[in-house]
């Protein structure tokens, strides 16, 4: 069976066109996500700032003395965030570990962090470090504290779930 010139060129040309669009959304997914686990990293430097500035202000100046509570908390939180983290004020002693806390919760946290992203990310090339940063309170060296994550950046459920959405929608375009 003989087909028209047009015929050919039609084929080929939804060929091509179908071709582009699937490049296109493989390079589209490709960078998309680059670019989102290079925010995730910006993202997780600000974090650990930011913990370091919430227990610095848990620092009474005048009486020289933590708001162990509040410190708690906040590690706590920033346990449940993935982050671990150890207060040492400036004498060497320690304020709060989360280690000493609760193991346990430790050791689950980071085994699901690990699980996670070797299973659903498994070319992320990570592992936990930590991170020392000075804690100052009106310009006075307060304390240390030592945050551990799993670097260069980790991925929580809701992380996961939106770059499955985002590879569901370009690869249905």
């Amino acid at each position: 069976m003989k087909h028209s010139l047009r015929t050919k060129f039609s084929l080929t040309f939804a060929l091509v066109l179908l071709l582009t669009i699937g490049l296109i959304s493989l390079l589209s997914n490709f960078f998309i996500e680059k670019q989102f686990t290079n925010y995730l990293a910006i993202q997780q430097d600000r974090r650990t700032l930011e913990i370091a500035d919430n227990l610095s202000q848990q620092y009474d100046s005048a009486s020289k003395t933590w708001d162990a509570d509040f410190v708690h908390t906040i590690g706590m939180y920033a346990l449940n965030d993935g982050y671990l983290i150890s207060v040492i004020d400036a004498e060497g002693q320690t304020i709060w570990d989360a280690q000493i806390c609760d193991m346990n919760l430790c050791d689950q946290v980071t085994d699901e962090i690990k699980q996670r992203m070797a299973m659903l990310h498994p070319d992320s090339e990570g592992e936990f470090t930590e991170k020392s940063l000075s804690l100052i309170k009106n310009n006075e060296l307060i304390g240390t504290v030592k945050i551990s994550y799993y670097g260069p950046y980790f991925l929580n459920e809701d992380d996961f779930q939106f770059l499955k959405s985002l590879n569901t929608i370009l690869m249905c375009c």
